[in-house]
């Protein structure tokens, strides 16, 4: 699989901003749909659709330019 986009030899402001916030917020994964497509659910019960592999989707919206809270918690 070719990756889309160049190697960063380090994470971005945005990525570890994400990073800290996917550390201290409680969220969980609640269904694996595929061995790369997840649902995270969020304290508040609401449900994120996660695919993981050579672009980064999220129903939150996030996740296609930079990593969103919920692509962070699925890689972690």
């Amino acid at each position: 699989m070719k990756k889309n986009g160049k190697f960063r030899v380090h994470p971005t402001p945005a990525f570890e901003t994400c990073f800290e916030e996917a550390q201290s917020t409680r969220l969980f994964m609640v269904q694996e749909t595929g061995p790369t497509k997840f649902v995270i659910e969020n304290d508040e019960q609401q449900k994120f659709k996660v695919e993981l592999g050579n672009t980064l989707k999220c129903s939150c919206g996030g996740g296609i330019e930079e990593h969103c809270i919920h692509t962070v918690y699925s890689f972690v």
